[in-house]
């Protein structure tokens, strides 16, 4: 699978990605509006495909993603699942503001904030109708400091292969 994990708002993107696109690649694309779910939902139908279609959560990097107190995430969810063109895969998150901490406590505290919040939106789309296959959170100084991953689906932890200097600089890894 292949997952565009930041909010796309071009149909001419999507056109350009589902047509050099193999065959049977599963894509998993994200969105944080109705203009993203627009975006994607008229390439997805001329091309034939149906990508599987996060919603974007706002954990407190304030760059993207849907407010987790209000009911954006629900509007957009009942969206996407009634658009025979895309397939409701569950909701996404990015808590970047963890690259900011200043020791492996604040990334864990940070983790843990991320966690709760996704699993209050899963819970408040679950309570409105809407079936929630995935909870995927991610970055590399939440998923090294985070105390537990329960009933989160999908890590996603960019450059924890190989590491830097940024997790170092957090205390997560020596």
């Amino acid at each position: 699978s292949m997952t565009i994990s930041r909010p796309v708002v071009s149909p001419e993107k999507f056109e350009q990605l589902f047509a050099g696109l193999p065959q049977g690649v599963d894509l998993r694309v994200v969105v944080d509006s109705e203009l993203g779910v627009e975006a994607v939902s008229g390439p997805a139908a001329a091309s034939g495909r149906q990508p599987g279609v996060f919603i974007k959560v706002d954990v407190g990097l304030g760059r993207c993603g849907v407010d987790p107190e209000g009911v954006g995430a629900l509007e957009l969810a009942q969206l996407i699942d009634g658009d025979a063109n895309l397939e409701f895969r569950g909701i996404l998150s990015h808590a970047g503001q963890a690259y900011a901490a200043g020791s492996a406590d604040e990334a864990a505290d940070i983790a843990e904030a991320e966690r709760l919040t996704m699993l209050g939106v899963r819970d408040a789309l679950v309570n409105g109708g809407i079936l929630v296959p995935e909870v995927s959170v991610g970055s590399t100084p939440t998923v090294l400091a985070a105390r537990s991953f329960e009933d989160i689906t999908e890590i996603r932890p960019g450059n924890y292969a190989f590491l830097d200097l940024l997790p170092i600089g957090v205390g997560v890894v020596t």
